[in-house]
């Protein structure tokens, strides 16, 4: 039996290759299919909750759900108010710390790692004593200020509707 490398496979084989039982051509287009789309980083989806998203009639099917993805990316008590606060200017860690009073220096530092490894914002680090370090949005944070300023109105309308439940919001917190 050929053994077939699957790296260097290529549409024309499978279209030219005529193997005895019709199964092994149905199999072999479909590993072809997955190659490729994996190598536009696009794989056919497996995962049964794009069957049950209200987009997947819209919905590239990556390996990952993009909402899962964002989710992931936003996630965490402090990030969208890190980038809230970042979408007019740069500022230092002292700086963030200050606008917000509530976190610790451990949880903010870990949110403000994990949006750099998220590649939603830069940290500018200047080689003098004591160190300066500045934090500023990338491109890719920077698209998400439209969605902030969106949650911002929300925020407001349900302000302006008497929506404010004391129990759920904690002043000290705003």
């Amino acid at each position: 039996m050929n053994k077939i490398y699957l790296d260097y496979l290529s549409f024309n084989d499978i279209i030219y290759y005529k193997p005895a039982n019709s199964n092994i051509l149905s199999i072999l287009f479909k590993i072809y299919v997955k190659l490729v789309n994996k190598l536009n980083n696009k794989l056919l989806c497996v995962e049964p909750m794009h069957e049950e998203c209200h987009m997947k009639n819209q919905c590239v099917k990556y390996s990952t759900c993009p909402m899962v993805l964002a989710n992931d990316m936003l996630s965490g008590k402090w990030k969208m108010l890190i980038l809230w606060h970042l979408s007019t200017e740069t500022l230092r860690h002292s700086d963030i710390k200050r606008r917000l009073p509530q976190v610790t220096q451990k949880m903010l530092t870990m949110q403000l790692r994990s949006l750099e490894e998220n590649k939603l914002i830069m940290r500018k680090v200047y080689p003098e004593v004591p160190p300066k370090v500045e934090y500023s949005l990338t491109e890719l944070g920077k698209g998400v200020i439209p969605l902030l300023e969106m949650m911002h109105s929300f925020g407001s309308n349900c302000l302006d509707a008497g929506l404010l439940n004391s129990e759920v919001i904690d002043n000290e917190n705003l």
